[in-house]
């Protein structure tokens, strides 16, 4: 008599960095379809892979500034793009090839018969073959209902049906809404199959894995007839990595049941007031779950996203800082909480929150009171930076089709949107005099600072000489304060015709997680950081990972 099959015990592993690096949060990875290699890209910006039946991982030479991983279904090549360029890599021998000298997209997915899936804003999946790369749709974007992208195409057992997200704005009523679908090579047309809204991956012998917000759902799938069964049932893991913006989960999958992702980190921020050496003055509020935070003209209100306890989801407050009295902002339990900018009279505050697929700026009363007015030449994907001391120009970025572009709209009479800066523009603030602005930007292949002039003409003058984030003025208009990428915090003085010194470092914020900073009128400087210093973020894999629902 033959014995039944034993089912395979579960192992779960936790993948740190290599010596020396950082595994940042929301990073780069992708498992084989076969479950036995991992592909990620740490601090270093190149590829590592390891065989998850070693104990070390091996960097992959020329590989320096690769994106979007992902493998052929045999799990023999790893795919990615480095600027425009498609390559492959065989991580067995270390053979790099270029498959298409440039390819569209920011997410891929391989089938045994070579045909590849891309993916990117505002543009349908589609589909090249590495023989000839030729590029052509195999979906249509419904743009007349609002559709706004479909992302994270992954091919199906059968290498011809995929899955993908489809994301629409909202603003058409709830059938607008889009979720998860069914897609195929053979026809444009496709099917829905939940609106739950994440990426998504098939797992054998007949399940789909997707997120809800950071919480793993599991629910039976039948691939002949395309679609699900039974109800969608959270796993016990913890909750992983979630950019609510994107709708992505932080997880791969294998074929054979290898799950690896990264966890949320259950991080609490101390706000406390420094000098410029990093001395302690004084603490603002006790430990809590703060984020983007945003000091008044006045140095005595703050605005900032309060997250709710187990939850991405918050809502913007609004904290006094010599009465010690909190007020509620809003009631919208949004993704990350959303973003809160100041008027210099503390009379409104102009606010962006995710919901349903958009985002958009809102006039909102400082006090909380009053409906929140729609700011016109509102289009999608936008976050509200700085409005000037004068009080005519509000400063926020746009996402446009392959980039975020800074824009002003004026807050008194005709509105009207001047675009300022192409590539990625983040962070802009304009200076005390209103003479000027200062912003991040990647135009130079990575975040640097710059500095021009406002209202914008002649050319705009780099800061950072070493990469940058965060730019800050001091509020005399006379010094730039901004952190480096080795997370410390830089100042640099300001003199005539913005020429400006060689930044200097003032001190080591001591983390990578998203130190939060603003400039105080008496020179203070406010920082948001861990409660306990966070400098990498570990990878879980569970091996035999079983969805554990009655019918399998």
């Amino acid at each position: 008599m033959k014995r039944a099959p034993q089912p395979r015990q579960r192992v779960n592993l936790v993948i740190n960095a290599p010596p020396e690096l950082s595994f940042n949060y929301l990073m780069h990875f992708a498992v084989s379809p076969d479950g036995r290699q991992l592909a990620f890209i740490p601090s270093d910006g190149k590829i590592w892979v390891q065989r998850l039946d070693e104990f070390t991982s091996v960097p992959m030479r020329d590989t320096e500034g690769a994106q979007s991983l992902f493998w052929s279904a045999d799990s023999r090549f790893l795919g990615f793009k480095i600027e425009k360029r498609l390559r492959r890599l065989e991580p067995a021998t270390g053979k790099l090839e270029t498959l298409c000298d440039s390819m569209p997209g920011v997410d891929f997915s391989w089938n045994r018969d070579g045909i590849i899936l891309s993916a990117e804003l505002n543009e349908p999946i589609k589909r090249a073959n590495i023989k000839d790369c030729k590029v052509t749709p195999v979906t249509r974007l419904d743009s007349a209902r609002g559709e706004l992208f479909q992302l994270y195409p992954r091919f199906l057992p059968d290498g011809h049906q995929f899955l993908y997200l489809s994301r629409f704005n909202g603003s058409q009523g709830q059938n607008s809404i889009g979720g998860l679908n069914v897609g195929s090579l053979d026809s444009t047309r496709t099917s829905l199959l939940t609106r739950k809204e994440s990426n998504a991956a098939y797992v054998a012998p007949g399940y789909l894995l997707f997120g809800n917000e950071g919480t793993f759902l599991v629910q039976p799938f039948d691939t002949k007839n395309g679609q699900l069964t039974g109800e969608a049932l959270p796993l016990s893991e913890p909750q992983a990595a979630f950019n609510g913006g994107d709708a992505y989960t932080n997880f791969s999958v294998s074929e054979n049941r290898v799950l690896v992702y990264q966890p949320e980190p259950q991080i609490d921020y101390k706000l406390q007031w420094v000098d410029r050496n990093g001395k302690k003055l004084d603490e603002l509020l006790p430990p809590g779950k703060y984020g983007r935070m945003r000091l008044s003209a006045d140095g005595k209100q703050i605005v900032l996203a309060r997250a709710e306890a187990g939850s991405h989801r918050g809502d913007l407050w609004t904290w006094d800082i010599e009465r010690k009295i909190w007020n509620r902002l809003t009631y919208h339990s949004s993704p990350g909480g959303g973003f809160g900018v100041w008027s210099p009279d503390k009379r409104h505050i102009v606010i962006s929150i995710y919901e349903s697929g958009v985002q958009h700026l809102y006039l909102k009363d400082a006090d909380g009171s009053g409906e929140e007015q729609l700011l016109p030449a509102s289009a999608n994907w936008m976050r509200p930076w700085d409005w000037s001391r004068d009080g005519k120009f509000l400063v926020y970025s746009q996402h446009s089709e392959t980039s975020e572009e800074l824009r002003v709209l004026s807050m008194t009479g005709d509105q009207k949107t001047p675009q300022i800066a192409i590539g990625l523009g983040t962070d802009a603030r304009f200076s005390p005099d209103g003479q000027s602005i200062v912003y991040a930007s990647d135009k130079s292949g990575r975040s640097e600072i710059y500095v021009q002039s406002f209202p914008v003409h002649g050319r705009a003058w780099q800061i950072s000489t070493g990469g940058g984030d965060s730019p800050r003025w001091s509020r005399d208009g006379k010094e730039l304060f901004f952190i480096s990428p080795n997370d410390k915090l830089m100042a640099a003085r300001i003199g005539a015709n913005l020429h400006t010194e060689t930044p200097m470092p003032l001190f080591d914020l001591k983390s990578s997680e998203d130190t939060e900073f603003e400039v105080s009128p008496d020179g203070r400087l406010l920082l948001g950081v861990p409660v306990k210093e966070v400098t990498s973020f570990p990878l879980h894999v569970i091996v035999n990972w079983s969805p554990g629902l009655s019918s399998e």
